[in-house]
């Protein structure tokens, strides 16, 4: 059975203003397993990087239930507690530019491990291995302000790799980059998923959320869906309530599979749809 290390019971979050209070999360319940990959999806607006927030203890619950590593989060949690969850939780912003604080990669890489006291000799293999895993090493003596915003997200993903978390939780971290930064974060993650680690991934991309294990929607501080990527995406109808879309290949083969040329809309990436196109047409191998 796989090991749950965060999990959430009808949690509640709501911000507190001088006018009006405002419910950003209601009710939530949600499960993560150790190793997942798990996408939180959901419009602008529907509580999904609150959650997020929660996870990594940014914010701790209004009301519900949040254990995480089987310990429940009171809101009278100490800071030294805290500190304790976050090395076992890191978390990736959205902007690249608000998270590097050094003026030379492997420099802005050290921050962390060299802020917990780790011994100088470990320090230079820790940043080492960190580059290496996002595949930045040779850039290990550049500015950062040289380099892309792919290059720099990764950059801040090693940052976080340094401190070896459980967890690393990405919040909207694509949504400034371009096509080919968006790319590179992506290949990130699957990495990180491939080598153990448990991965949180926030956006609205629905091409992103094809690539999880599981995915769950959030709209209205709700949860509304949750299920492998095909089971989600096949809610057609209720994604678009939601202010969502299915991704490209799956809504042309809903649309084909409406016309009767194709019996299964199940797929997800292109190269899926084009072998699901190819079988119909009789021209499979």
């Amino acid at each position: 059975m796989n090991e749950t290390i965060i999990k959430a019971e009808k949690l509640g979050y709501t911000y507190e203003g001088d006018e009006r209070n405002v419910r950003a999360l209601d009710g939530v319940d949600i499960e993560i397993y150790r190793g997942e990959f798990l996408c939180v999806l959901g419009q602008n607006g529907s509580g999904k990087s609150t959650l997020a927030k929660l996870f990594n203890l940014i914010l701790t619950p209004t009301d519900g239930v949040l254990e995480l590593f089987g310990k429940r989060i009171e809101k009278d949690i100490t800071d030294d507690e805290i500190f304790d969850i976050r090395r076992k939780i890191g978390m990736v912003f959205q902007n690249p530019d608000n998270q590097l604080v050094a003026t030379i990669v492997e420099e802005d890489v050290a921050f962390g491990p060299e802020n917990i006291g780790m011994p100088p000799a470990k320090i230079r293999e820790t940043v080492d291995a960190a580059l290496d895993t996002v595949g930045m090493s040779e850039y290990a003596r550049h500015s950062p302000h040289q380099l892309s915003g792919g290059q720099k997200q990764r950059v801040a993903i090693a940052g976080i790799i340094a401190l070896s978390p459980d967890v690393i939780i990405f919040d909207e971290s694509t949504a400034m980059l371009d096509p080919n930064g968006r790319a590179e974060v992506m290949d990130t993650i699957k990495k990180l998923k491939n080598s153990g680690t448990t991965v949180v991934l926030i956006t609205h991309y629905m091409e992103e959320a094809a690539e999880a294990d599981r995915v769950a929607v959030i709209d209205g501080g709700r949860k509304v869906l949750e299920g492998t990527p095909t089971e989600v995406f096949t809610e057609r109808e209720k994604l678009i309530e939601c202010g969502l879309a299915v991704p490209q290949a799956t809504e042309l083969m809903l649309k084909l599979k409406q016309k009767g040329f194709v019996d299964t809309a199940d797929v997800l990436t292109p190269y899926e749809a084009a072998l699901a196109i190819a079988k119909a047409a009789g021209g499979a191998r």
